[in-house]
């Protein structure tokens, strides 16, 4: 068996670019923000459609 020195064979999967980590942050990030903006979104349509109910069904403070 023959002895090769170090590092004179190519990897067999090229190493991980460092390039791609910020990428992959920053899509990730968007993401999130996308999502958290849609449950916003939803909560706030949820709670008007909750008031408007409220009001056609004579909802109040209460105060007679």
């Amino acid at each position: 068996m023959r002895h090769e020195p170090s590092g004179s064979c190519p990897l067999v999967q090229p190493t991980a670019d460092r390039r791609c980590a910020p990428y992959t942050a920053a899509v990730a990030r968007r993401y999130r923000q996308r999502t958290l903006r849609e449950i916003a979104h939803r909560a706030k349509v949820s709670h008007l459609a909750f008031l408007a109910e409220h009001a056609e069904q004579g909802g109040g403070c209460g105060a007679a």
